[in-house]
């Protein structure tokens, strides 16, 4: 397996920092509706936020993560409900990222 492609960092850096502001924005909502119980909902959002931190730092180090396309998926449908323009955004930016056909076959292990 070969160097990363940058576009691959990228991606990695882009979803870490959607992560962050997604982690955060679960949190404010864990905060202002915990007392009605619906806050417990945020903890799903914050969980998937945690999952999509973690594998941002193994892609932007480089490492190959087979699942990475569903992670960035499953954290831009937590963005959204968390309305968290940022995090969209920034898991909009690695999506269109990980799409690209060389940056596919370095993390699915296909590129020879």
């Amino acid at each position: 397996m070969g160097k990363a492609p940058s576009d691959y960092t990228n991606a990695g850096l882009f979803m870490l920092i959607g992560a962050v502001f997604t982690a955060m924005a679960s949190c404010l909502w864990i905060v202002y509706f915990i007392w009605v119980c619906v806050g417990v909902f945020w903890f799903l959002t914050l969980g998937v936020a945690i999952w999509a931190f973690i594998d941002g730092i193994r892609m932007s180090s480089g490492t190959p993560v087979a699942h990475a396309k569903m992670t960035v998926i499953c954290a831009l449908v937590a963005a959204v409900l968390c309305c968290n323009v940022i995090g969209i955004v920034m898991q909009i930016m690695a999506l269109t990222s990980l799409l690209r056909p060389e940056v596919e076959a370095f993390y699915l292990g296909t590129d020879g």
